[in-house]
């Protein structure tokens, strides 16, 4: 079965610039062809320009301390110095992709961009190949689906309201954005949440998770980061876990075109292990 990667893009015009007006997800019953194989293909009709298999990137964990963040990673960064001048602004929009974002949340409930929020998935397995399901509802399913409103109070998690901690930029407004399934430790719609980003308000989009695509891919994958320079977006995107270079294997969408590549470090301001 064919669906448009989203029905939506004739009326915007950079997205028809980039043809994401012309993008179609294929879902086939027969799983003993590999997808790579699928695509290739596709590619020997002659009828396709470009392609990609759906990529399942892992999020990026963090530490299981809930005051982590309080403890050291303000001072690392000098966010108080920071705060003399701006805690942002109610204008700025930052959409965080992840697994889900309780948007309930006592620190999160008031800074949510016009009460927006959306589930590029549904509550299906993405990485069984089940057909994606969007819906308005991008809170988690489970506790233990905690990834995405984690890292949403890192950036924006409510200040001075005497509960809880302050994110860096709490003046901002937030898009909050499921990109997984039920397998939520994998991001199954991560270039679908950056488009929708894109067309959505959004100046920064938040990516706390990647991992290996090939080569072949990244033409594909580039056509959501180039909209999102053209739409004066800036993706932010994590380098990683286990310290480990990105000059050694290809990390995406931190490694992709006009993207901020983010590492984590500890107390001491050394590469972390997450």
């Amino acid at each position: 079965q064919t669906v448009a990667f989203d029905p939506d893009a004739q009326k915007d015009s950079i997205s028809r610039a980039f043809g994401i007006d012309r993008m179609y997800c294929l879902y086939y019953s027969n799983t003993t062809i590999d997808p790579h194989a699928a695509l290739a293909m596709l590619m020997k009709t002659g009828e396709v320009e470009c392609g990609s298999v759906r990529y399942l990137f892992p999020i990026s964990k963090t530490t299981n301390d809930p005051l982590i963040g309080d403890e050291y990673a303000l001072t690392n960064m000098n966010v108080f110095n920071a705060w003399d001048s701006t805690f942002g602004d109610t204008s700025i929009v930052i959409a965080d992709v992840d697994c889900a974002i309780n948007i309930d949340h006592q620190d999160l409930k008031n800074q949510i961009k016009d009460n927006e929020g959306w589930d590029l998935c549904g509550d299906v397995n993405v990485s069984g190949g089940a057909m994606l399901q969007p819906n308005n509802n991008p809170r988690p399913r489970e506790a233990s689906a905690s990834h995405g409103t984690h890292t949403s109070g890192c950036i924006l998690a409510q200040g001075n309201n005497g509960v809880g901690v302050a994110g860096v930029a709490f003046g901002c407004r937030l898009l909050p954005i499921k990109a997984a399934g039920s397998d939520y430790d994998n991001i199954g719609a991560g270039y679908e949440g950056v488009h929708y980003a894109n067309t959505h308000g959004a100046r920064i989009v938040n990516c706390s998770w990647g991992g290996f695509i090939t080569t072949a891919d990244t033409g594909f994958s580039n056509v959501f980061l180039h909209e999102a320079t053209r739409n004066n977006v800036l993706i932010v995107a994590a380098a990683g876990n286990n310290a480990s270079s990105n000059d050694a294997q290809i990390e995406y969408p931190a490694d992709g075109p006009g993207v901020l590549s983010v590492g984590a470090t500890d107390q001491s301001d050394a590469a972390a292990s997450f």
